[in-house]
């Protein structure tokens, strides 16, 4: 992967200082060419300058303090285009010490490796259980009340991955469009920075050729494959729109990428804010399924900040944990160390609700867990366009398919409450994901929630605080037992949280007592099983956190 390099001689550079104010900048100029580094031969590290500073300031700094280097060749290239972020690289190994050296600089604010990072997959065996990831986070029962919607502005959530198969027949109407940009033409047509960013953008080639790549587009179809359309499979938003980002190939991947693709997305969404949704892209969420095992924040102060950088714009990082049987408390883990409010971190469990094997854990760098083996899913690159995978990669986006699908609750009261501030907007459905989990006994001591993804509990919290209109009323509207071991009743309600249905003998004592939510529609129904009881009067109590009803009846015999 070539990259453009701005190079300079340890000794060239010392014979020109004494003209540095002068001539500079003409040395920077005529010293630019394509290079093609070596991660084995070379050490890289990414900066950020202070405010004011430029890369010269930090060349001439470098020299001054380090004049009896071994490092005899300093090459530099711009990663940010709207942040004073560089990639520094040395010939020979020592990225440590180029580090240390670097941060000590008056130019230099944060400094850190630029190191190889994995997409986070694994090897699996293809298993047709067909999507039981979406039975089992209670996304039927969600999509009661929301399927997510076509209209224009779509929440849109942003896949950082190496390609995509765009053009796949359940993914087709979910890529997001910048009709803004005139295609193929070379140029910027809607001034965002970035030239035929029509389909996306891939930040290799930098324009929308995507590179196609199975890892992507299995990622693409958990979040957003055309549901209800009696083909392939349906996503967790039905109708949902996505962002693609495309990185290159999927072993040459670095921080220096991540970051670059972190900052595309922060300037669309910025953008988008800043001119009313003029420009740029209301994108509300990003899923990258990559990273770096075993670092510590301190490591990557860079990725950490602009995850904090999206967050105040409204945007979420939702991101997959090491493919690592490791607690990355202790461990570490890029991104999940990062401590921002605006990261959910993710890992795998099976149908069980076990954390599959090879997935990492943290009570608290995890947020929650979600369906990650056998995971079916649109493909790319075999005989099937469709296939099954394991790992972090296939949990994380039915997390940022949750995200999504809530911006797209039609309720008054909730839009007002995402609308009001975008970086509320952001902490609040992280709120809504991480408190509504359900809990489960293998996960209480290894992730912060203590459980996995259920969207329904979601969308009952949402409908019971923001969608109902008037006073939360139940009532019981027919009481009936069809055999002598049941009862059923139809009952309303304006809240969809927590109900419980209970049977009260004469005395007070509670003889059954069951817990359940009520599904999300106008008339509910539920059956209470009984148990054999003597002769007598009873009492059957129907309640929830504000109301109680109750009906009495008889046992003949």
């Amino acid at each position: 992967m070539n990259k453009d390099f701005s190079t300079h001689s340890s000794t060239t550079y010392k014979r020109m200082h004494r003209f540095y104010p002068c001539f500079t900048g003409f040395v920077l100029t005529i010293a630019l060419f394509f290079y093609s580094p070596s991660i084995q031969s070379q050490s890289s590290v990414l900066v950020r300058l202070c405010p004011g500073a430029q890369i010269t300031d930090l060349l001439a700094q470098f020299h001054t303090q380090n004049t009896a280097t071994a490092l005899q060749t300093l090459q530099w290239k711009k990663i940010g285009r709207f942040s004073p972020v560089y990639e520094i690289v040395v010939e020979g190994r020592g990225d440590t010490t180029l580090l240390e050296r670097l941060r000590m600089l008056p130019a230099v604010c944060q400094a850190q490796k630029n190191a190889a990072l994995e997409l986070r997959r694994k090897p699996d065996d293809p298993m047709f259980d067909l999507q039981w990831g979406l039975l089992d986070i209670e996304a039927p029962r969600a999509w009661d009340l929301s399927t997510g919607i076509a209209d224009t502005p779509a929440p849109l959530i942003a896949i950082i991955d190496a390609g995509f198969d765009w053009s796949h027949e359940d993914l087709q109407d979910a890529i997001y469009r910048n009709t803004a940009e005139i295609p193929d033409d070379s140029i910027d047509n809607d001034n965002n920075g970035y030239v035929d960013d029509y389909l996306g953008y891939n930040l290799t080639t930098a324009n929308d050729k995507l590179y196609k790549h199975r890892h992507g587009t299995r990622v693409a179809g958990i979040i957003a494959a055309k549901g209800n359309n009696g083909i392939g499979i349906a996503g967790v938003n039905w109708n949902g729109q996505l962002l693609l980002v495309s990185l290159g190939k999927s072993n040459q991947l670095q921080d220096a990428d991540l970051y670059a693709a972190l900052e595309y997305v922060w300037h669309q969404r910025r953008l988008y804010n800043r001119t009313d949704g003029q420009v740029g892209a209301y994108v509300v969420g990003i899923n990258f399924s990559l990273g770096r095992e075993r670092a510590s924040q301190d490591e990557f102060p860079l990725i950490c900040a602009i995850i904090d950088s999206l967050g105040n714009e409204g945007v979420l990082t939702i991101a997959s944990t090491a493919n690592l049987d490791v607690d990355v408390d202790v461990e570490g883990d890029l991104p999940c160390a990062c401590t921002s409010p605006y990261l959910i971190c993710v890992t795998a469990i099976d149908q069980s609700g076990q954390i599959i094997d090879n997935a990492a854990y943290g009570k608290q760098s995890i947020d929650i867990a979600a369906p990650g083996k056998s995971i079916w899913s649109t493909s790319y690159g075999s005989d099937n366009l469709y296939d099954a995978g394991t790992g972090t990669s296939y949990a994380t986006p039915f997390v940022s398919g949750a995200v999504q699908l809530i911006y797209t609750v039609q309720c008054e009261a909730h839009l007002a409450h995402l609308k009001a501030s975008p970086d509320s907007a952001a902490r609040y459905v992280k709120d809504l994901i991480v408190q509504n989990v359900e809990p489960l006994p293998d996960l209480q001591d290894r992730l912060l929630s203590g459980g996995k993804l259920n969207l329904y509990r979601i969308f009952s919290q949402i409908k019971s605080q923001y969608c109902h209109e008037g006073p939360t009323q139940l009532e019981i509207l027919r009481f009936y037992s069809p055999s002598p071991d049941q009862i059923h009743v139809l009952f309303t309600t304006s809240l969809y949280g927590r109900h419980f249905a209970r049977i009260v003998d004469t005395r007070g004592r509670v003889l059954v007592h069951s817990t359940f939510y009520p599904l999300l529609r106008d008339i509910h129904s539920y059956t209470l099983s009984l148990p054999p009881l003597p002769k007598g009067v009873y009492y059957f109590i129907l309640g929830n956190d504000y109301e109680i009803h109750s009906r009495a009846f008889v046992v003949l015999y």
